[in-house]
């Protein structure tokens, strides 16, 4: 976490200061402290390589390069963010369109397994969730699988919600194993 300071916040206001003054194409912040100063959010190893604004310009944080000494393969995502940025200057960011469906309906789910397997190939994934019984771990539970049937789009169809409850009724689940 971010130790938010008076002398902190003065030296990121000199820092957009600053950054207002040149212009940049883009904004590459290195390590946790310097995206919390330009995005507010912090988690750079789950942020890292995304693209957020600030007034208009792109940040593309990446780890700071210290990190190498500790993790030597980290040299290679740095580079990979940094490819990036170099990309996003010199021809700007165009965001990739999506179809990405994560909360879907019964109705959704079952036409988007239909067309899967209407596909040569689908990607999936399995999460899954330990299951407890008088406070002891008993047994492992899908929580949610997804497919894909291409790059730009995906359906993730859960099984519980957040409070662990069944996300669909029990006949709506047994037709969607059925189309699985």
């Amino acid at each position: 976490d971010v130790l938010y300071t008076e002398a902190f916040r003065e030296s990121v206001e000199r820092l957009h200061a600053d950054i207002r003054k040149t212009k940049p194409k883009v904004i590459v912040p290195m390590g946790n402290i310097a995206l919390y100063a330009m995005t507010q959010y912090t988690q750079i190893t789950k942020r890292r390589g995304s693209v957020y604004f600030w007034e208009g310009i792109p940040v593309v944080p990446t780890l700071h390069p210290s990190s190498c000494f500790r993790v030597y393969l980290n040299q290679y995502l740095i580079m990979t963010d940094l490819k990036k940025a170099a990309m996003i200057a010199e021809h700007g960011y165009q965001p990739t369109e999506r179809n990405l469906i994560i909360s879907p309906s019964f109705y959704e789910t079952i036409e988007y397994l239909k067309l899967c397997k209407e596909q040569d190939m689908v990607a999936f994934d399995i999460e899954t969730v330990r299951t407890k019984s008088n406070g002891k771990f008993q047994d492992w539970e899908i929580s949610c699988l997804s497919f894909s049937t291409d790059a730009l789009s995906a359906i993730c169809i859960p099984f519980l919600d957040e409070s662990r409850n069944n996300y669909f009724s029990e006949s709506q689940e047994v037709e969607i194993w059925m189309h699985i």
